[in-house]
């Protein structure tokens, strides 16, 4: 089965090489159009994700542009082209990097080039991936309405924050690469997972954080809800996450699918 009409759901293919660099293109039609504006112009997005920056430059890490001329990155990113940047945003982090204050300052650098930004919510203390969706140590022993209380407020109030200081995201990711679920076990899904109840919790978890978005956002406005997987070279896959997902009434704006080379082969 695949995605019905009625959801109008667009797709943003993410190359993750590197830096992450993050390409796509926004359609004018249902609810992405009228998050995004009323431009019947597509919106080509070219970006990365940077959230390593603050990291590099305390370790004394100089970014050169192609002639060798050392500046801040972000500004040599916008010169070649780049108008979208992405930062991850882990619960409990062991170093005081890709947390809500660093996020909070790296919005503002976004925000003073004049470059759009893309909050993505790992929900966890670390990396998020098909490898690994472990919870963060503070969510670890909830039980699950707690849980998705607990995701509900923190997604809240990090937009809040954003808000707050005049820098909200102009796109949220609810979970990375979520193509087995997130915060295991309670939202895993596939294998021994690929369950109604394991589909429906993921779905109310899901759910939790787009509802933690819109309440965060300082005006009665909302920003476009991207879910990520890692199945950009795998159309099979990539249905059969998203049906499930769509048939849990979970109400999205942005496929997005990451897409390596070296492991998915050609398009």
């Amino acid at each position: 089965m695949g995605i019905p009409h009625s959801h109008r759901v667009s797709l943003l293919l993410a190359c993750m090489v590197c830096l992450c660099p993050v390409s796509g293109a926004f359609s004018e039609n249902g609810g992405v159009a009228s998050r995004m504006g009323t431009s019947r112009d597509l919106e080509w997005m070219n970006g990365a994700d940077v959230s390593f920056i603050p990291q590099i430059e305390d370790l004394g890490g100089v970014y050169r542009d192609q002639d060798g001329v050392a500046g801040d990155p972000l500004d040599i990113f916008k010169k070649y082209g780049f108008n979208w940047i992405r930062l991850k945003l882990w619960h409990t982090p062991r170093e005081p990097y890709n947390d809500l204050p660093r996020i909070l300052a790296m919005a503002k650098r976004i925000q003073g080039r004049e470059m759009k930004f893309l909050l993505n919510f790992h929900y966890s203390d670390d990396w998020a991936d098909p490898g690994k969706q472990t919870k963060p140590s503070a969510w670890k022993n909830l039980a699950f309405t707690a849980l998705k209380d607990s995701l509900y407020l923190y997604t809240k109030k990090a937009v809040r924050a954003l808000s707050d200081q005049g820098t909200p995201p102009d796109m949220v990711q609810i979970g990375n690469e979520i193509t087995p679920g997130m915060l295991w076990n309670d939202g895993r899904v596939g294998g021994s997972f690929d369950t109604p109840q394991q589909w429906k919790n993921l779905g109310d978890l899901v759910k939790a954080g787009i509802q933690g978005v819109n309440e965060g956002l300082d005006t009665a406005g909302s920003v476009p809800i991207m879910i990520h997987l890692d199945r950009g070279g795998d159309n099979r896959g990539s249905r059969w996450f998203y049906d499930r997902l769509l048939a849990q009434n979970v109400d999205f704006d942005i496929i997005g699918l990451s897409f390596y080379p070296w492991w998915h082969g050609s398009f």
